[in-house]
């Protein structure tokens, strides 16, 4: 018998490969996230059948500063629901809805409230 310390050494047993698996952590930052390329507005459609209308009424000499917007959206029960904003240029303003039941009556009161409104001096707001 040998001693021990003559005893060859043991091998220790072969390890399983195993798939290294490296997880990598991602860190966005707000320009990660920025579209690359400007955005363009689609160009600007008239329409026949107008869905909203942005009136403004512009008098410094009698201090009169004053916008009207009218939106009609869908509401979720199948109908029409005209919005009407109005206010000083600058503030939220009061809002107002209406509900109709048929989207072509909606739009006709749509109309009827852009021409009292021109007629009052409100014209059509261009820079949107």
């Amino acid at each position: 018998m040998l001693s021990r310390s003559a005893e060859k050494p043991r091998k220790p047993a072969p390890l399983e490969k195993k798939p290294l698996t490296v997880r990598i952590r991602t860190c966005y930052t707000f320009r990660d996230l920025m579209p690359k390329a400007p955005q363009t507005a689609p160009p600007r459609q008239f329409s026949l059948f107008p869905e909203s209308a942005r009136l403004q009424r512009i008098d410094p000499e009698t201090n009169c500063w004053r916008f009207y917007r009218l939106t009609l959206q869908d509401d979720l029960f199948g109908g029409t629901v005209l919005v009407r904003s109005w206010g000083r240029l600058g503030t939220t303003g009061q809002e107002r809805r209406e509900r109709f039941g048929d989207p072509v009556a909606a739009q006709k009161e749509l109309v009827r409230w852009v021409r009292v409104k021109q007629r009052r001096g409100y014209r059509e707001d261009m820079n949107g």
